[in-house]
């Protein structure tokens, strides 16, 4: 079975030629940039995008990286069917709430377990 860190050719290509090409040319006139040079290339690093729209900026980050960034988003965007393959072909993982129950939350282990691997594999 294939490891949600494990590089994506299919999504390198919607990446390169979607996301990209998108969010610098469609949706966003002008994107600042400002600390790339602060990331580091030789370890794992956890970026923490907040914003109220929940995917504006991880997507924004897709668009800039040179990695395949793995993501953590809210359990309830998860829809059952296309929706729930498409997130998780773009490389998002649900994250369980106590508003989606408290029995839910031990569903929380394993995916904090494959956050765990993604940094130790250190993909990108």
């Amino acid at each position: 079975m294939s490891k949600i860190q494990n590089f994506s050719i299919k999504y390198e290509l919607l990446r390169r030629l979607y996301f990209r090409w998108a969010y610098n040319y469609i949706y966003f006139k002008k994107v600042v940039v400002i600390g790339f040079e602060n990331l580091p290339h030789d370890r794992p690093v956890i970026l923490a995008p907040n914003h109220q729209n929940a995917l504006i900026d991880p997507l924004n980050l897709v668009s800039k990286l040179k990695f395949q960034p793995v993501f953590l988003a809210r359990q309830d965007v998860f829809k059952p069917g296309i929706i729930t393959k498409l997130l998780t072909f773009i490389k998002i993982m649900p994250v369980y709430r106590i508003r989606d129950g408290v029995e839910s939350l031990s569903k929380n282990d394993e995916i904090f377990k494959k956050s765990i691997d993604v940094l130790w594999d250190n993909k990108q």
